[in-house]
C-alpha cells in the first residue's frame, strides 16, 4: 500500500475539514433561519456582533448568503493549489536526502532549492506536472481527471485567484489544448459549488498521492 508521509498532508486534512464543516454550518444557519416565525423574512433586519466585526442585513441577503457556496469554495480552492504546489517542494526536499534517487530534477534542486518553485512559476500545471511525473517514473494516466482534468482545475483556480468573475476565450484555448472542456461556455459568470471544488481538489489530491508515492518507492 503506498505511504503518504509529506508533512502537507495535515494540513490538507485539516483544510478537508474546515471545508465540510463550514458546508455544514452554513447549511444549519439556513434551516434555522428559515424556520423564524417571521412575517416578512425578506425584509427582517439582522445585526450580528459590534464594531468592525459587526454583520448587517435583510433577510433576504442573508440567505442569499447562506445559499451561496461560491466564496467558499474560491477560498478553498485558492487553498488546496497552493498545498498542492506545497506538495511538489516537499517531495523533492523528502528526494534529496535520498543518497541513491539520481532523478534530473532532484540533481537540479540539491543545486538550487528554488528550482521546484521556480519550475512552477514559470509554466503551467501541464509543464511542470509532466516534468515532475516524467521524474518519477510517473504519468498522467495515474491522475484523476489526467493532464486534461489538471489543467481544467488549474486554469479556474487562476481566474480566481486574479479575481476574474467570467470565462476568457484565453481560459477555453488552454483547457481545450489540453484535451478538456470546462464547464462552461466563454462570457459566462465563474460560479463554484461545493460538488465541482470537491472534485478539483481530488485531483489536486491526486496529483499529490502519486508524486509522494513516486518518491516513496525511490527510498
Amino acid at each position: 500500500m503506498p505511504k503518504y508521509t509529506l508533512p502537507v498532508w495535515d494540513e490538507w486534512k485539516k483544510l478537508t475539514e474546515f471545508f465540510a464543516l463550514s458546508d455544514h454550518v452554513f447549511e444549519a444557519q439556513a434551516s434555522a433561519w428559515s424556520a423564524l416565525p417571521l412575517a416578512s423574512p425578506a425584509t427582517a433586519e439582522l445585526r450580528i456582533g459590534d464594531d468592525d466585526f459587526k454583520f448587517e442585513s435583510k433577510g433576504n441577503r442573508y440567505a442569499a448568503v447562506l445559499a451561496d457556496r461560491h466564496m467558499l469554495s474560491t477560498v478553498v480552492l485558492l487553498h488546496s493549489h497552493g498545498l498542492m504546489q506545497t506538495s511538489m517542494s516537499e517531495a523533492y526536499d523528502e528526494l534529496a536526502r535520498i543518497s541513491h534517487a539520481n532523478t534530473p530534477l532532484r540533481t537540479l534542486y540539491i543545486a538550487n532549492p528554488e528550482h521546484i518553485t521556480n519550475l512552477m512559476k514559470n509554466g503551467g500545471v501541464e509543464s511542470w506536472g509532466t516534468q515532475i511525473l516524467q521524474d518519477l517514473g510517473r504519468s498522467w494516466t495515474q491522475v484523476e481527471g489526467g493532464k486534461a482534468g489538471m489543467v481544467e482545475a488549474a486554469v479556474i483556480r487562476n481566474a480566481l485567484a486574479h479575481g476574474q468573475q467570467y470565462v476568457s476565450q484565453t481560459m477555453v484555448n488552454r483547457v481545450t489544448q489540453s484535451g478538456g472542456t470546462l464547464p462552461w461556455g466563454v462570457g459566462n459568470p465563474i460560479v463554484l459549488d461545493v460538488a465541482l471544488t470537491k472534485e478539483y481538489r481530488h485531483r489536486f489530491r491526486s496529483l499529490m498521492r502519486v508524486v509522494d508515492h513516486g518518491v516513496f518507492e525511490l527510498d
